[in-house]
């Protein structure tokens, strides 16, 4: 609040990219039934931080989340990334290097694309996967999740004989996330 009682007001203007060109004196003016006032601030454009920022790897297209129902099924992580040189890709699950696994391979393109693809999902491989690309002039990152969740099913035909005279069943899930039926 102003000494007058009166709200102040914030006003920002932000600038998402500049070019050289852009250097000046850019100037703002705020109006209302009391009068106007406007204001000015010298503008530097720091060519060579222009360049390095724009040679850094961005991505174009993130990683999404998958969610699965059921374990077994193959999924694939996809992105596109771009940089001057062409960034490096490294896959991470839950913060750490995927790598030695024989149901995962990472593929990389040279139009920027990649993907990362699970052959047989399982609890362990469910959680936080992250796509880093890297180059001399950076780094960025994208994350998305493995979700695994299991919908109530009704049990299916061949199975129904079998648990036709249990007058009731119970359900546990372990902190493994395993799945335990107590008859």
């Amino acid at each position: 609040m102003g000494d007058n009682g009166e709200k102040k007001r914030k006003m920002e203007n932000v600038l998402r990219s500049a070019q050289f060109v852009e250097t000046g004196r850019p100037s703002i003016q705020a109006a209302n039934r009391f009068g106007s006032v406007q204001s000015s601030a010298m503008l530097f454009v720091n060519q060579e931080a222009v360049e390095l920022v724009s040679r850094m790897p961005v991505f174009l297209e993130k990683i999404k989340d998958v969610t699965i129902c059921e374990l077994g099924l193959s999924v694939s992580f996809n992105c596109t990334v771009h940089g001057d040189p062409s960034p490096m890709l490294c896959w991470l699950h839950n913060g750490s290097a995927v790598h030695n696994n024989p149901c995962i391979r990472s593929r990389a393109y040279e139009d920027g694309s990649a993907n990362l693809d699970i052959d047989v999902t399982t609890n362990e491989l469910c959680g936080t996967y992250t796509a880093v690309a890297t180059n001399p002039f950076g780094w960025a990152h994208s994350s998305a999740l493995l979700k695994l969740e299991l919908s109530e099913k009704t049990v299916s035909t061949p199975y129904t004989s079998l648990v036709s005279n249990i007058d009731s069943m119970e359900l546990d899930r372990s902190p493994g996330n395993n799945l335990h039926i107590t008859l």
